[in-house]
């Protein structure tokens, strides 16, 4: 990337400006940064993009490397990143890039961000020249909210009091996402407009069909570590696996709370003996797929997810799936691909656990191929360009 001196838009081209904690090349934080990314691929040709974004990654306290902080950088040929200092973003910040800008469309990511969701958002309902969506990113699930639930349903009960919401739109990546925010944000306290447009992963459709391991069953989760993730869930099953049944689990992924790592960490020092147990770091997004390949199963028994780029990406190569019910893909059962488990009721997990395990190669074959059927299945459901483009034309 390479400083822009002055922002220099294109005449005639909408702009729309996007806005979300972390950007490429931060990757720590999950899917919504690749998300975003991807986006911006499918917009740049026909608008002129600009994101703003912190200038670390998560629980980093350096820049990002390769960066130039609180300047405008040139990401694609019409698309500008703005990697800002947190010390230097409050209500005057956004009110000076509202007016530098001037976009067309804001398009805030996430609900309960101080700098990047709350301070712009009230920064925005006094710019009256751009049309503002807001995309919480499965910040309103049950399984999200039930998580410092006092403070977070506090704060929308004073956001909707203080009419924070009042002129945007919303951005639902699934109908149940559409279901939570039409829940939190009264229909009578407000007017709204709900699009519901799937996710945008970076996907490739090359996986093939995988044979078991024939010995001891690799299971992993990729992952955010963190409550809403639910590793614990794994490692609490795992425990309790009959001793016939040796599995190796490994977790990859940034540690984004730490008290609740330190909750895992006690399982892991307590498995038995048959239950083989490591934890692997920080995967770049570039190795997920390989990784990946190496395990016979991936497990993710997330509180809440609005798509799930882990999901994606385990099914892609062909790696049956345990999951929650609490994401899009609720349909992975009925499509062979793995088992979606109540974690709601004692010893589902366990149980979805010990098939997984005495599965046969045939039928693991037959799964592994379901898996990649599903994915492509979903993927190919809607046109997301044609719909982001209606969804910033509203």
């Amino acid at each position: 990337m390479r400083a822009w001196h002055t922002l220099s838009p294109m005449p005639d081209r909408p702009k729309l400006l996007i806005l979300y904690d972390y950007f490429h090349p931060a990757f720590r934080a999950g899917g919504i940064i690749r998300s975003l990314v991807n986006l911006t691929g499918i917009l740049d040709k026909e608008y002129d993009l600009f994101v703003i974004c912190g200038d670390r990654d998560l629980r980093e306290s350096r820049p990002l490397p390769d960066i130039q902080s609180n300047q405008w950088l040139r990401y694609r040929e019409h698309t500008q990143v703005f990697y800002a200092d947190p010390s230097t973003i409050d209500a005057g910040f956004w009110r000076q890039q509202f007016e530098s800008v001037r976009p067309d469309f804001i398009y805030i990511n996430g609900l309960f961000s101080y700098r990047f969701n709350i301070l712009p958002l009230w920064a925005a309902n006094g710019y009256a020249r751009a049309r503002v969506c807001v995309a919480p990113r499965g910040m309103l699930q049950e399984g999200a909210l039930s998580i410092k639930s006092y403070k977070k349903r506090l704060f929308l009960l004073v956001a909707r009091w203080l009419g924070l919401y009042r002129r945007n739109i919303w951005h639902a990546t699934n109908e149940q996402e559409a279901v939570d925010i039409r829940k939190n944000i009264p229909q009578h306290r407000i007017i709204h407009t709900i699009q519901v447009i799937t996710d945008t992963p970076d996907i490739h459709m090359d996986g093939h069909p995988k044979s078991k391991s024939r010995e001891v069953t690799r299971i992993t989760t990729i992952s955010l570590i963190a409550e809403k993730k639910n590793q614990h869930m794994v490692l609490e099953s795992l425990r309790h696996l009959p001793v016939n049944y040796p599995v190796v689990y490994h977790l990859y992924g940034p540690v984004k709370d730490v008290a609740y790592w330190n909750r895992c960490l006690q399982l892991m020092k307590n498995m038995p003996a048959h239950v083989e147990v490591a934890y692997k770091g920080v995967l770049d997004h570039e190795q997920v797929r390989r990784v990946m390949a190496d395990y016979d199963f991936f497990v993710l028994l997330t509180k809440g997810e609005n798509f799930g780029h882990a999901i994606a990406e385990a099914l892609g190569t062909g790696t049956p799936a345990l999951i929650s019910p609490y994401t899009p893909w609720k349909a992975l059962e009925e499509r062979g691909a793995g088992w979606v488990a109540d974690i709601q009721r004692a010893g589902a997990v366990q149980s979805a656990l010990e098939r997984a395990i005495t599965l046969s190669d045939a039928d693991y074959r037959q799964m592994s191929q379901c898996a990649i059927g599903y994915l492509n299945e979903y993927l190919s459901r809607n046109d997301n360009a044609a719909l982001y483009r209606q969804l910033f034309s509203l």
